[in-house]
């Protein structure tokens, strides 16, 4: 039996294509119209067992080989978009021609089928659409004109005909025959289109944007919520004027039309591009009810940047809501201010002298030794006893374990100070000069500390000159030395040396009084070495040596994080789902934070500044190149499982500092960041139990001695802020992929916030008591912030660790101390910060007024 032909397809020719190899792939079943973009049939797909529309290309265009090549490129863009709210175009095909000879060949594209009917047709049918309905409708075209413009195309010729209503009532936009990139398109190219639908740049030939489709849309939903064109003339000279102008008011057509609804269209239709909603997105977000970023998640879709940011609403407080949160962050600032200005180390230690009668009192003590000052090249800072403060809370459980500070000698706080000749850098003009760096050995440098009197504590030196005769040289005399040190020479017996001097030298001496010590040294008759030695220091004790493994295991570790979010980062930029522009902006925010520390922290001699400054840059741009590397690596997948988490934050890196949302989770990570200060504060009263308390905090008096200091510290909290919230989402990621649940995740986070910062305080003290309330804290402290993140979002949680961040900041009540000045200063840019947020968080509602 002979087997049948394979069917013959009418094309607007009046002619037959045979058709075999659609034969064997597709059975059709009819014409479903024709029009300027070609005939579409009604077919079922035999390989994919579904209906679909095969859409015929005109003869015009088969015959136009650069149309024909520009059309398929065009086609190949819109393959990319898969939206439920996008009519997915399958596959891209080719048919031999009619059997006339011509062997002309007729290219089809395979779409998706949609039963039902175009929304020009609808609106011809019942007129504009009952408003509820059309908003839901406006809703889903800015979802699919979003997931189009995400992949870089536009639709060109977006119509009412070109949006189809399928049996379900949803709305899937049609016909991307004109779809092209979202750059690079103008002159006559543009000018595709119809005109009743097309943007004044479109009539004018000029580039093309993702804000002419928004424009094409504002047409239809003018339409939609209506039943009216915008414009209407069948003349295209007219129409190009009409469009050059705003249309008229929706409202004149509806009454009692929302006026949320109006204010969206009439952006829409704007003449001027850039006074259109930068994206569908944006639309969307404006539109009444609804959220994008919920249809977004549902449809299974990866929310873009700009979609998370638009998310949300507008984010304003009620004024008494806001006015409560402040009322609360102030109580706390001067809570912490009263708490941290009395228990804390500067506050414990007595500091009677500010940092310019010490430095004298250093200088004098250079003279005693016999040195001549160069002050030209001089450096000073703070130093905390922290082998002390460790020994004390190792060997001491007792409750009143650190109310003694401020009688013991040598003090826990000393203030260091450093001269040289010939100038000073740090080691390899990296990071600070400090007691210690670079070392103290090039002719003509000194070092001293003196205690918060003045007294001298330690002294070394390099002499630039030595005596030229061979000796023996006289002892020097060590009076001076000791008077410098608030000591009597004649009260102390001599004794024998049992410590090495840090400096080379042909002489040592030694002199004990009960259990403490001074031990000293000289060179060719010119003292270099002397030292107050505590009586709690016995010469065994030195710091533990970090053993080789573990650093080996740290650098290790790091490399490996570093190679993973590398690879991830790589992945994400490839597939092109990345937050570029937000990594880019918070990497620079994050480099010129730490520029502006590095260059108000300068020290030593000019000269070395230029190299100390480049070098120091150097290590932020690599820190920054990490923030960079990392946020592309994980931020599209918390962008995915958790968008709202990032809607302040996107609205953040895009500049929207008066945006409502901002300053609603300002107010509410200071809110945060207070209450974890307050918690933090609970267990130094567990000696009301009879616990020993945690050591008090020790402060930076470098900072608090010096506004550019000051200012400086404020930058790094700023900068240092950035990874906490970074590194706690990069742990919930790793936990939701180890544990698949979320409930399950989050505790693990809440156990290793618990190990890390809670358990890791008995390092020095074992398991005890006090440990074990400081665990407890950390606890709640781990669920605290774990709310945060996950209610609110990166950007609060950002600005609760900034708003808890006073271990580094000195603070007192006493109005009489050089330190009070710094505090108040530091206090009022927190206060300052915490107005800020509570007076941009209400929007334009009046305070009083609203309250009242």
């Amino acid at each position: 039996m002979a087997s049948p032909a394979p069917p013959r397809i009418a094309t607007d020719s009046g002619q037959y294509v045979p058709g075999q190899i659609l034969a064997d792939r597709y059975r059709m079943v009819g014409l479903l119209g024709r029009g300027g973009m070609g005939e579409v049939y009604r077919a079922d797909d035999l390989k994919l067992g579904q209906p679909v529309a095969l859409k015929f290309l005109p003869r015009d265009v088969e015959h136009d080989s650069d149309r024909l090549q520009r059309f398929l490129d065009e086609v190949r863009l819109s393959l990319r978009v898969t939206h439920p709210n996008v009519c997915r175009v399958f596959d891209l095909g080719d048919v031999d021609g009619p059997s006339t000879g011509s062997g002309q060949r007729r290219h089809f594209l395979s779409m998706e089928y949609v039963d039902g009917e175009d929304l020009a047709s609808l609106l011809r049918r019942i007129g504009r659409l009952p408003e509820d309905k059309a908003t839901e409708i406006a809703r889903q075209l800015c979802a699919g004109l979003a997931a189009a413009h995400d992949e870089g195309v536009l639709h060109r010729d977006l119509k009412p005909a070109n949006v189809m209503i399928d049996g379900r009532g949803r709305a899937k936009i049609t016909d991307f025959g004109l779809a092209g990139a979202t750059a690079g398109i103008s002159g006559r190219e543009a000018q595709a289109g119809t005109p009743q639908y097309m943007a004044p740049e479109q009539f004018e030939g000029r580039e093309l944007s993702v804000q002419t489709d928004i424009y094409s849309l504002g047409l239809v939903l003018y339409e939609v919520f209506t039943g009216k064109r915008a414009f209407d003339s069948r003349d295209l000279n007219e129409l190009k004027a009409l469009h050059s102008s705003a249309p008229t008011n929706p409202s004149v057509h509806v009454a009692g039309l929302n006026p949320i609804v109006e204010r969206a269209i009439l952006r829409c239709v704007d003449p001027d591009p850039g006074k259109r909603p930068r994206s569908a997105a944006s639309l969307a977000a404006a539109l009444p009810g609804g959220d994008p970023l919920e249809m977004a998640i549902a449809a299974g879709e990866t929310p873009s940047p700009e979609m998370v940011a638009q998310s949300g609403g507008r984010g304003e407080l009620r004024p008494a809501v806001a006015a409560a949160c402040l009322a609360i962050v102030l109580v706390g600032l001067a809570a912490t201010w009263m708490l941290y200005g009395s228990t804390s180390l500067p506050n414990r230690v007595p500091l009677p002298k500010p940092p310019e009668e010490l430095r004298v009192a250093a200088r004098a003590a250079i003279t005693a030794a016999g040195y001549t000052p160069a002050p030209s090249g001089s450096v000073s800072g703070f130093w905390s006893d922290v082998d002390y403060l460790n020994k004390i809370e190792k060997e001491n459980q007792s409750t009143d374990r650190w109310d003694h500070l401020g009688t013991v000698w040598p003090p826990a706080v000393a203030l260091w100070y450093r001269e040289s000749a010939r100038g000073m850098a740090p080691f390899n003009n990296f990071k600070q000069i400090t007691y210690e760096n670079p070392p103290v050995d090039q002719p003509g440098m000194v070092a001293v500390r003196v205690d918060p009197s003045g007294r001298l504590l330690s002294f070394r030196a390099v002499p630039d000159t030595v005596a030229k005769t061979t000796g023996p040289w006289p002892e020097p005399d060590w009076a001076p030395l000791f008077t410098a040190a608030g000591l009597t020479i004649g009260e102390w017996q001599t004794s024998d040396p049992v410590r090495a001097p840090a400096q080379p030298s042909d002489l040592r001496r030694a002199w004990a009084m009960g259990t403490t010590r001074v031990e000293a040294a000289s060179m060719r008759g010119r003292p270099v070495w002397f030292l107050v030695v505590p009586e709690w220091l016995s010469p065994a004790d030195a710091p533990p040596a970090d053993s080789s493994a573990a650093g080996f295991l740290r650098g290790l570790l790091q490399i490996a994080v570093v190679v993973a979010g590398a690879v991830f980062a790589r992945r994400n930029l490839r597939l092109d789902r990345s937050d570029k522009r937000g990594a880019q902006r918070l990497a620079t925010v994050f480099l010129l934070l730490g520029a502006a520390a590095e260059l108000l922290q300068l020290s030593g001699t000019p000269a070395s500044w230029f190299a100390t400054f480049t070098n120091n840059l150097a290590l932020e741009v690599y820190s920054a190149a990490m923030i960079w590397i990392f946020y592309l690596a994980i931020e599209p997948y918390v962008r995915r499982l958790w968008p709202e988490t990032l809607v302040a934050w996107s609205r953040v890196l895009e500049g929207r500092f008066r945006d409502p949302m901002v300053g609603r989770h300002v107010l509410i990570g200071a809110l945060a960041g207070m209450s974890i200060t307050l918690l933090s504060a609970v267990p130094d009263l567990v000696r009301v139990f009879g616990l020993a308390p945690p050591r008090p905090i020790l402060g930076n008096l470098d900072a608090a001695a010096s506004f550019p200091l000051r200012l400086s510290q404020l930058f790094e909290i700023v900068q240092s802020s950035f990874f906490i919230p970074v590194s706690i989402l990069l742990a919930v990621l790793l936990f939701r992929v180890i544990f698949r649940r979320p409930w399950l995740a989050y505790g693990a986070l809440v156990l290793l916030i618990t190990t890390v910062f809670g358990l890791a305080q008995g390092a020095n003290r074992g398991l005890s008591a006090d440990v074990l309330v400081i665990a407890g804290m950390t606890v709640m402290f781990g669920v605290l912030v774990l709310v945060v993140l996950t209610r609110f979002g990166l950007f609060a949680m950002l600005v609760t660790i900034i708003f808890s961040f006073w271990s580094e900041l000195a603070l007192t009540t006493n109005s009489s101390s050089w330190i009070f000045p710094g505090s108040v200063m530091t206090i009022a840019t927190f206060v300052a910060i915490a107005i800020y947020g509570f007076w941009i968080s209400l929007g334009n509602q009046k305070v009083f007024k609203d309250a009242i």
